[in-house]
Formats: C-alpha cells, structure tokens, sequence
C-alpha cells in the first residue's frame, strides 16, 4: 500500500488508513479521455458532470500520484511540496474512489457529495 502522512489518514473516511497500491496502479495504466475546456464549460448537466468526474478525475489523481513516485523515493520524499502534492492527490483519489455514483439522471439529492 502507500504511505501517507498521517494528517492525510486522520481524515480518511471510516477509518481507513490506506489506499491499495494496486487500485492506483490500475488507474495510473488507463489513458485520460482528452477533453477541451470549451467541452468542460459547455457541461451543464450536473449528473453529466459528476460522470465525468467519476470515471476521470481517478485516472488523472493516479497519473499524477505514479509520476511523483516515479522520481527516485530518497529525493522526493525530502521535497516537502511533493510530499504534500502526493498525499493532497492520494486522499483525493481515495475519496472520490469511496463515492458510489449510483444515482438517477433526474435525482441531484446526492450530487452535494461532491
């Protein structure tokens, strides 16, 4: 699993105190969909939006959270911006990957998880 700071773990949901490496290693193998900011903008549909998100933003956290990684651990470990950068990106993906998205089109109640 990976190490996070414990500031991170405190505020993990129900208790948890890890993220599986292998989750972010699944995540960090899938391309991002391209898309435009006019795309974003043009997004009105809130239900539409929290897809989105749902399905991208884990691919991106994992994207990012493997290249921090990638650099040698003795180096990065000792930046402490890349060290909160990592954690800020590891409870997001951990967060986000907690949120189920079974909700109807037409029922927001559960969109203010987000």
């Amino acid at each position: 699993s990976v190490e996070v700071d414990p500031a991170v773990i405190a505020s993990y949901p129900n208790g948890a105190t890890t993220v599986t490496d292998a989750e972010i290693s699944i995540f960090s193998e899938i391309k991002p969909t391209p898309v435009s900011l006019r795309q974003i903008l043009e997004t009105t549909d809130p239900y539409e939006a929290a897809q989105f998100l749902h399905s991208e933003f884990p691919v991106r956290c994992a994207e990012r959270i493997r290249m921090i990684e990638s650099i040698p651990t003795s180096q990065w470990v000792n930046v402490p911006e890349l060290v909160e950068v990592h954690g800020r990106h590891v409870l997001a993906f951990w967060r986000l990957r907690a949120v189920s998205l079974s909700l109807d089109a037409d029922d927001d109640r559960g969109l203010d998880a987000f």
